[in-house]
Order: structure tokens, then sequence, then C-alpha cells
């Protein structure tokens, strides 16, 4: 694959820093670490490998009201806008070949991207989060 035909923005999805005292110290003096004096970003660290998101297991709200949803591997919202932010850019085309609740086709149409969904269940098709895009 050639080099150029991916894309993945980790400035997109840096994390806030864990100690607030310690970062706001280096922001005035830097660190020196190897030799360098290194400064913290304005914007939180680098994501790290292993993501701790907390998921509300069956529940969304949507429009303002708490729903329960009717599919069994519902995926965190924070996850997902996290693997669109990283992996596209505004007007890119998301696919998700197994879109099950919808909530992949909700955040990539929140983040300005085109979406393309496949879902072989027309229970989950019928009790999918986004009733838009079903529609369109």
């Amino acid at each position: 694959m050639d080099s150029k035909s991916y894309y993945f923005d980790p400035e997109s999805i840096r994390v806030p820093y864990e100690s607030t005292s310690r970062i706001e110290h280096a922001k005035k003096n830097g660190i020196l670490k190897n030799g360098k004096r290194w400064y913290p970003n304005e914007n939180g660290k680098l994501c790290p490998d292993v993501w701790e998101i907390t998921s509300q297991r069956h529940k969304q709200k949507i429009n303002g009201k708490t729903q329960k949803l009717h599919h069994p591997t519902i995926k965190p919202k924070e996850m997902i806008e996290r693997m669109i932010k990283a992996s596209s850019k505004k007007g890119d085309l998301v696919l998700d070949l197994f879109s099950g609740s919808g909530m992949t086709s909700l955040v990539a149409r929140d983040l300005e991207r085109n979406f393309i969904g496949c879902e072989a269940s027309i229970e989950y098709v019928d009790s999918s989060l986004d009733k838009e895009i079903i529609n369109d």
C-alpha cells in the first residue's frame, strides 16, 4: 500500500493530561528530557494505544430523552468519534459494513463525513438510532 493512500491525524484525538499541576509547571519551565527542553501541547497528550471509554450500555440520549436501545453491541459514541476523527477528514466517506445500531452514521454526520452503511438484520435497521439515514 502506498503511504499516501491512508490518512491518520493524531492531533485530532489528543486527550487531556492527567496531572494538571505538573503540566502547569511544565508550561512555564518546560521539562528536560534526553537533553532537550520539552513543553506540553496545549491540546493534551497524544491518544494512548489503549482507550478507556465508559459506556452507558443500551441507553442513549436522543432528542433530549433517554431511550433504551435494542442492540446487543452498541459502541460508545466517544469511541466512534475518535476513530472517525483520526482516520478521515471532513467530506470523506465512512463505510460501516455492520451498521447495527446506526451509531457510526450519527457520528459521521455530526463530524461532516459522508456515510455508507450495510446491515443484514432488518430488526436492527428498524431500531437504528439514525432514522434519517434509512430514509435517505
